[in-house]
């Protein structure tokens, strides 16, 4: 994501940076190879998954010069700042490394630990040129929209939403969730998002919980764990 502080002004600079970084390096080094490339916020078998979006701004340091190139950069004259907290300073030096690739000096900044710092700094102080930030989502797909790509969205630092886009997502408002088109009016206003926004996804990690046979199964929830009903039994019991 970024606040829309120079130079990413331009969508030509932006645009560059999704093509410059690597989504399975990182997973591979970061992650151990496990989890998804993403290019959208929302994960494939989930509803909102858009289909067409797959590849969207895929790897491309060549196209990321030539954008650069376009924008009147050659290599080294772009310089700018990730900001990122201390559990991603890992993917912040593989981005800082990619973004050398094609040409730009990145630095790092690392937000000491703590939610109301992070806030300070990204989301409400929007003083992060470009920042590495993670979601877990929202139990609503019109929800999680809101708040990665709306105009007043607490992942949208840039604070603008492109008409087009909002008025997809009253058209997924209107639309009954149980009617055949609400798939598609959903996925059509996430493309929207998706190609509006000079925020980008980099990858799904999926979440491991591991259950002693005493304690009942969790309820399926899509954002967070959850532990209504959950019971656990007597010593050498199974639930």
């Amino acid at each position: 994501m970024h606040s829309g502080l120079e130079p990413l002004t331009d969508r030509r600079v932006v645009d560059a940076l999704k093509y410059a970084v690597d989504r399975q390096g990182i997973i591979d080094v970061t992650n151990g190879g496990i989890g998804s490339v993403t290019y959208q916020p929302f994960p494939q078998g989930y509803v909102a998954y858009n289909p067409e979006l797959d590849g969207a701004f895929a790897y491309d340091p060549e196209k990321a010069r030539t954008l650069l190139a376009a924008a009147g950069y050659q290599a080294g004259q772009l310089s700018l700042t990730i900001t990122v907290n201390a559990v991603s300073q890992a993917t912040a030096e593989l981005v800082q490394q990619q973004l050398q690739a094609v040409g730009v000096t990145a630095t790092i900044k690392v937000v000491p630990p703590g939610s109301s710092t992070w806030q300070q700094e990204v989301y409400l102080g929007r003083r992060a040129q470009f920042a590495l930030d993670g979601t877990v989502g929202r139990e609503s797909p019109v929800q999680n929209l809101t708040v990665v790509y709306g105009p007043e969205g607490l992942m949208n630092t840039s604070k603008v939403s492109s008409p087009e886009f909002l008025a997809a997502l009253d058209e997924v408002r209107r639309t009954p969730l149980e009617a055949p088109e609400y798939p598609a009016v959903l996925q059509n206003a996430v493309r929207l998002g998706v190609e509006m926004s000079p925020s980008f996804s980099l990858g799904t990690s999926p979440r491991i919980a591991a259950r002693n046979p005493r304690v009942s199964p969790l309820p399926h929830f899509l954002s967070q764990y959850r532990w209504e009903g959950v019971t656990v039994g007597a010593p050498g019991s199974r639930a």
